[in-house]
């Protein structure tokens, strides 16, 4: 993939969009799962669990100078509702935009919003402070710190919003499940090596994204707004094979 392509098209992207207000959610807060029903505490310092954390939080800081910490740096700057779809055109097989795609975009970037606001309920619930200012240490993206330092760790919000989209793009084109998946993993990882979460930070955001998607297809609105989405892929992929 060319990366400084694509990170040409997202800063433009994101020019544009970030003056638009977040798209709403399709749940409201009492259909919405409530994570602290389902979410363990995370491991303190003083608990066993926490060396898996430490352990990773280390293996991150060592491949930050490697594609891997390249890659990391790029999908920090791609966790928001307006420019997650770069992160995964290429396992998806298209990139999703407003104009292209505006059935798959309302359901991707609304599912978003839902996760991101069960999200942001446990995080102000635990208020776990992030790796990088537990250890008085620098980050893989040092201009966001003094941001990032008073908002928390657990779970990742970034990781949880890229999983949501992963199961939305892998139910439209579930062919393409297992690459959206490996790519989910790799953009859920590169939080660890960013500094601003533990391993338990990711694997937690993945239960939120998980409870989010079941409890959407609970939702009337979300499955119209599905089934439009899988309509709209299907009259592309015809297109493409005329």
């Amino acid at each position: 993939m060319n990366w400084r392509r694509l990170f040409f098209v997202a800063v433009l992207m994101a020019a544009v969009m970030s003056v638009m207000a977040q798209p709403p959610a399709f749940m409201n807060k009492e259909a919405a799962p409530d994570p602290l029903k389902f979410l363990p505490a995370p491991p303190s310092p003083s608990d066993r669990l926490f060396f898996n954390d430490w352990t990773q939080y280390q293996w991150g800081k060592s491949v930050r100078d490697t594609e891997l910490g390249a890659l990391a740096y790029f999908d920090a700057k791609h966790g928001s509702w307006y420019n997650l779809a770069e992160v995964f055109a290429e396992p998806f097989g298209l990139l999703v935009t407003p104009e292209s795609t505006p059935a798959i975009y309302e359901v991707m970037s609304r599912s978003v919003t839902d996760a991101h606001k069960i999200n942001k309920r446990a995080k102000n619930h635990f208020q776990r402070t992030r790796p990088f200012v537990q250890f008085n240490e620098t980050s893989l993206e040092p201009e966001s710190e003094e941001e990032e330092r008073t908002d928390f760790s657990y779970p990742s919000g970034h990781t949880s919003r890229g999983w949501i989209v992963a199961l939305i793009l892998s139910e439209i084109n579930p062919a393409a499940t297992a690459d959206i998946f490996a790519r989910a993993v790799t953009f859920g990882q590169g939080r660890v090596i960013a500094g601003y979460h533990y391993q338990s930070d990711v694997e937690a955001s993945r239960l939120v994204a998980m409870a989010t998607f079941v409890a959407l297809h609970g939702n009337a609105e979300f499955c119209a707004a599905l089934a439009a989405a899988k309509a709209e892929y299907a009259a592309i992929v015809a297109k493409k094979e005329k």
